[in-house]
Parts: C-alpha cells; structure tokens; sequence
C-alpha cells in the first residue's frame, strides 16, 4: 500500500498545477486509516483537476481511496486479535491453527484447535 500511495503522490506532484503542488515530500513511513484517506482525496482531486492525468491513474485514484482506509483499518484489527500468535480462528478467536491428526482418509488438515497442558 505504501508503494502505490507513493507512485500515485509523485505521479499527482508531477502533473499538479501551481496551487495544487505540495511543497515538502509526503511521509509514508508511518501510515494511519485517516493519513491514507486525506492523501487519497488530494490525489483524486488533483486529478480530476488536470486535464492530462491517464484514466488508468484516475481508476487506482478511486480505487485507493474507496479500499486502502478499509483495509487498513481492518488489518489493524486483525494484528489485534494476533496479540503476537501465527494464527487464529475466524469463527472462534481464542482458538489457533494446528496441523490435526491423519484421518482415515489418510489428509491431514490445520484446523482450529487448542494446545491445553495441564500437569498435577
């Protein structure tokens, strides 16, 4: 995401009017759902501005700013729910992934499992 919010500011700078050029770089190191948001709204304005913007650049314009918000916000959820594990379960979040014994059709699967010791 942060490579094509990149691509997309430069190819805005590059073809912005005047008034519409930012005079320091943008900052992509550290990106926030609402950071993403503004960007993706002055790239699609700028665009829409000029006259000679591609249409291909206008589509992943709007496309940026319909999906990248979304997605990160949700990925940030999803980090969340991780709290440091590999995986876990859409349907029951305590629960990880583990490779289950073979059944008797000799396919063993990773399904939602729990990895309980107890000791006495």
């Amino acid at each position: 995401m942060v490579e094509q919010l990149e691509q997309m500011w430069d190819y805005a700078q590059s073809i912005a009017d005047e008034e519409d050029k930012d005079p320091e770089p943008r900052d992509f190191k550290e990106i926030s759902p609402d950071k993403v948001e503004q960007t993706a709204q002055k790239i699609e304005n700028i665009l829409k501005k000029n006259s000679r913007s591609s249409s291909k650049a206008k589509a992943k314009a709007r496309y940026i700013d319909k999906n990248f918000a979304n997605n990160l916000r949700k990925y940030q959820e999803q980090e969340q729910i991780l709290a440091g594990r590999n995986s876990y379960s859409k349907t029951d979040r305590d629960a990880t992934f583990m490779r289950m014994q073979d059944d008797h059709m000799q396919n063993g699967q990773l399904k939602p499992g729990y990895n309980i010791q107890m000791s006495t």
